[in-house]
């Protein structure tokens, strides 16, 4: 079991205290075991100066709760309802009582998020007092339970003198309710934790639920097979393509990674280092033979949990056996290359560096050249392969002991392998024992039946052939002798005691209870052997997640060509054919790459026809981006990045019917969230922002977005804004000769003639400068499949409303009818009503109409 707990501290307008708490537990048969359920408690302290009505705490709540992937979020009962109704109105929260769902607006905005169910816990569990004495109810994997709290605090890093007390008071809250509510497994009432991770949210790079959707970062899929009702797939994703993991660790963490982008340039760079020694020293086969070891590991968090409480299943066994081998294979493999020399220029480049107190960063190689850790994972080994027999275990349904490991149970297995033989000569003595009290039976047998012991076995029919009463104690076999007892019967078979099988019961007694508790001594001993190492060997599991990862990204890079960006605390982004990583695989012919030499606190404005590529473009920078600051490699041949706190978009809306908001006021709130929170380290990205609405407004909208941004002169984040809006450029709303100002097109081939039949071919490729100010939209209709004719007015509507002029209508009918009102208006204008000579018809004249 991992608890992470997030401390944002030094952010004012974020909720200081979360914990998170990934429980591992497998299912068995008691119902309240949950497995692979995150558990996120938030204590608001008085501290954390979160305001209720400041959108911009909302959207670092709900982005962390994404980020964290919470599946129950716990609050104390006395928060204050704004905050409530908040967490409630993220629309992913599903009510203790269920009382109104309709409160859920955001239910089917976010694909990519998992829904979490809201709770609340009275206010007393969550004071630090709370947090004290529940540590005497807490097993630290380990440490003996007699252990004092405080030893069990110090292991799990919770001693700093630097740590608020409020984090104590969330992790109290988020264990009293996991005992409380009786959601996962405990051993005699005791919750059994393997570590607590701190993070600090100071070192995440915050990115917006929209932003994570227009990525595809992640993206679930239905399987077809499912029909909607079964487990999702992960669909064309970035977790997709560079999901290269092997154990059920190394996913989850990759997960978490993508997840939760990094800002500490410490760690982003020593990522980078590692992976750039697998590319530059390991071919492909290599890395997969490596790939191929580390899936033995399996999911260790829950075989160390099942063991320590003593609920181990001889699969949970098995897996220990295999994941024990792989590591093991995994360290003489590192030991045996040149990784032994990288590890300790690592060391010794990593040594002097100030991680932070809150990290606790560990060398991925470290552990491998640690001796004593090699031989207590050898140990493990050793006394599992000398105690299990897996093969025989998997016959028997139970686990099972190999042969010469104990003494006594060779004994006892010997004499009940050697059982029948012995019954067979006892069942003959019975019969002559029988015969000489005057019972003739055809045939009789003894067996020994586990828990029932030994019994004498013989035929119905015999007996009901002589008109015997099966199942009566009054049979007339007893009456022959009353030493038979009738115990049970078969359709075919009748049992019964008599003294001879309860002398055998009392001198040779259960013989398969015997073994079944020698075999659990066995068992107790080498629980005895093993839980004691379990610690090391989960901490290896999570080492070996780590180097899974890298592994991941390493494949992931050479695969698809991607290069080592330099990430640094420089003021802008250089990157040298940037590719869309997603675009790439999917391009049917071959994708075209475009450099980017963009600054800090500079407006870089794309144009260019639709359908040109300037979309991809924008997210293919915002991707590298956002790539390089988990320590991965990016879609380039060269990159420097510079480091960013976070990243926002206005690219895509997801609308959805419970939210009663249009698409406009989405893309406004989207880009009023980038107004109020970013910083000169952010990165913006505005497509197509005023689309939704009238032309004129939409454009003002956007000038004036614009013109806000650069208004922040050295405050100012780095926007990249696509739009066909000309306008602002040829009129100078944006001034061109703005030293912060870019202007950047998409090239095409297209003629200046608007006929259809001329192509108009873009070549996807960035260029400086304003080529054209038309967007050919008519080409990009003509290609969706809209019909020529109607394709062919739309040129002529497009062509009067350039020159002002009154569009001319094309239906026969109608035009006669229009042309017999002008002609009736003329007559009308040229008749003369003072003339003494006009006649009735005159005023009434048939027209017709």
């Amino acid at each position: 079991m991992t608890d992470q707990t997030s401390n944002s501290k030094e952010l004012q307008a974020v909720p200081t205290d979360f914990q998170e708490l990934d429980d591992l537990f497998s299912e068995t048969e008691q119902e309240n075991i949950v497995e692979n359920r995150t558990f996120l408690a938030f204590f608001p302290s008085e501290k954390s100066g979160f305001h209720e009505d400041d959108s911009k705490d909302n959207y670092y709540l709900f982005s962390l709760l994404i980020q964290m992937e919470a599946d129950v979020v716990i609050i104390p009962s006395n928060t204050n309802e704004k905050l409530k109704s908040l967490l409630m109105n993220f629309g992913l929260a599903e009510l203790s009582d269920k009382s109104d769902i309709s409160q859920k607006p955001y239910s089917d905005l976010l694909e990519i998020a998992k829904p979490f169910k809201l709770e609340f816990l009275s206010y007393s569990f969550f004071s630090t007092k709370q947090a004290l004495s529940t540590f005497e109810q807490v097993v630290i994997l380990g440490i003996p339970q007699e252990a004092s709290k405080e030893a069990k605090m110090a292991q799990l890093g919770l001693l700093d003198q630097n740590l608020p007390s409020s984090i104590l008071a969330a992790l109290a809250g988020l264990f009293s309710y996991i005992q409380k509510a009786g959601v996962v497994y405990t051993y005699k009432g005791l919750l059994n934790i393997n570590s607590i991770n701190i993070v600090s949210l100071n070192d995440m790079l915050k990115i917006d639920y929209s932003s994570l959707m227009a990525f595809q970062i992640l993206k679930s899929e239905i399987h077809p097979k499912m029909m909607g009702d079964g487990h999702s797939k992960e669909g064309l994703s970035v977790f997709n393509i560079m999901d290269r993991t092997s154990s059920f660790q190394g996913r989850q963490l990759l997960k978490t990674w993508l997840l939760q982008p990094c800002k500490n340039l410490n760690i982003i760079q020593f990522r980078q280092r590692v992976v750039s020694w697998l590319v530059n020293n390991c071919n492909m086969e290599l890395l997969r033979e490596i790939s191929n070891h580390l899936r033995g590991i399996r999911n260790v968090p829950k075989i160390t949990s099942r063991i320590s409480n003593y609920a181990a299943s001889i699969v949970d066994w098995s897996n220990l056996r295999t994941s024990t081998r792989s590591i093991i294979w995994l360290f003489d493999f590192v030991r045996n290359t040149h990784l032994a020399k990288e590890s300790v220029i690592l060391e010794v480049e990593f040594s002097n560096m100030d991680i932070g107190k809150l990290l606790n960063f560990q060398q991925v190689l470290s552990i491998f050249y640690n001796d004593a850790v090699f031989d207590d994972l050898r140990n493990i080994l050793s006394w599992i392969e000398r105690v299990l027999n897996f093969k025989e275990s998997k016959l028997q349904g139970r686990i099972y002991v190999n042969d010469g490991y104990c003494e006594d149970l060779d004994n006892a297995r010997c004499f009940y392998y050697s059982l029948e033989e012995h019954l067979t000569e006892v069942g003959s003595n019975e019969i002559e024992r029988l015969d000489a009290l005057g019972v003739h039976i055809p045939w009789i047998k003894v067996t020994y039946i586990p828990r029932l012991g030994y019994l004498l076995a013989t035929g119905k029919e015999d007996n009901e052939s002589r008109g015997d009463t099966i199942g009566s104690l009054d049979l007339t076999v007893q009456s022959y002798a009353k030493d038979l007892e009738l115990a049970f019967s078969t359709s075919d078979t009748v049992y019964y005691k008599t003294s001879t099988m309860r002398e055998l019961d009392e001198k040779l007694g259960d013989i398969f209870d015997t073994i079944l508790e020698l075999e659990n001594e066995c068992l107790h001993v080498l629980e005895q052997q093993v839980i004691p190492l379990l610690p090391m060997l989960y901490k290896c599991s999570k080492q070996t997640a780590q180097f899974d990862c890298f592994i991941s990204m390493a494949l992931t890079a050479i695969q698809y060509q991607w290069c080592e960006p330099s990430v640094t605390k420089n003021r802008g982004y250089v990157i040298k054919s940037g590719r869309h990583p997603l675009y790439e695989l999917n391009s049917k012919v071959e994708f075209v790459a475009n450099d980017t030499a963009a600054t800090m606190n500079s407006l870089y404005i794309v144009t260019g026809p639709n359908y040109s590529g300037k979309s991809v473009y924008l997210k293919q920078i915002a991707l590298i981006v956002y790539l390089a600051h988990i320590g991965s490699f990016v879609p380039a041949k060269e990159a420097q990045i510079a480091l960013t706190d976070q990243i926002q978009t206005r690219i895509q809306t997801e609308d959805s019917i419970s939210l009663h908001l249009s698409s406009f006021f989405l893309d406004c709130t989207q880009v009023a969230m980038m107004l109020r929170t970013s910083t000169n380290q952010s990165l913006l990205v505005i497509d197509e922002f005023g689309k939704g609405t009238m032309a004129s407004n939409g454009m003002a909208l956007l000038s004036a977005t614009l013109l806000t941004l650069l208004e922040m002169k050295d405050k100012m984040p780095t926007v990249f804004c696509a739009t066909h809006m000309y306008d602002i450029l040829t009129n100078g709303i944006i001034s061109k000769s703005n030293e912060q100002v870019s202007i950047m097109s998409m090239e095409c081939i297209f003629e200046r003639d608007t006929h259809l039949e001329r192509e108009l071919i873009p070549l996807y490729r960035v260029v400086p400068g304003l080529l054209s100010t038309e967007s050919y939209a008519v080409h990009c209709a003509a290609k969706s499949g809209i019909p020529m004719y109607v394709l062919q007015r739309a040129i002529e509507v497009q062509t009067c409303l350039q020159k002002n002029e009154t569009l001319e209508l094309r239906n026969e009918k109608y035009q006669k009818k229009v042309s017999t009102v002008h002609r009736i208006v003329q007559e009308f204008l040229e008749t003369d009503f003072t003339s003494a000579s006009l006649t009735e018809e005159d005023w009434f004249p048939t027209w017709d109409l």
